[in-house]
């Protein structure tokens, strides 16, 4: 996981994104969160559209058109700036490739570092067997 500009936290695991202090949260289609993965982890580099092609796409690359690229981009520069953070995190070098904006901080987080809650955790209690009553835990005042 990554905490951006100690706002938002980005987990590639579930492609989301997630202001911490509004709780906005936005969840990216898996081409995008690859790309913008690859983006933070090569942070210094201007990387060319044909690598974020083949990250974001795979085996699909060689289908994918460059409108469908650009149409992905769009959505994470969307998506960033819904959850609180600068249009320009993901900045176009022209003729060259994107990179992250070099006034963008990015650190790595673990799950406990997390501020985001996780969702509760729902848990089935089976019905009894039998419909007696445990007078020791007075289920009688529970029942409506």
């Amino acid at each position: 996981m990554y905490l951006i500009n100690q706002l938002v936290e980005f987990n590639p695991d579930s492609k989301s994104l997630v202001n911490r202090q509004t709780g906005r949260a936005i969840q990216l289609q898996l081409p995008a969160s690859l790309c913008f993965l690859y983006l933070i982890t090569h942070a210094s580099d201007i990387v060319s559209q044909n690598t974020l092609m083949t990250i974001g796409w795979g085996e699909r690359n060689n289908v994918t058109t460059t409108n469908t690229f650009y149409q992905a981009i769009l959505t994470l520069r969307n998506a960033l700036a819904d959850v609180g953070l600068p249009r320009d995190t993901v900045k176009t070098i022209s003729r060259r490739g994107l990179r992250l904006n070099e006034n963008t901080q990015v650190e790595t987080i673990t799950l406990q570092q997390s501020e985001v809650s996780p969702p509760p955790v729902i848990e089935e209690i089976p019905p009894r067997k039998d419909n007696s009553f445990d007078t020791t835990t007075n289920d009688a005042d529970t029942l409506v």
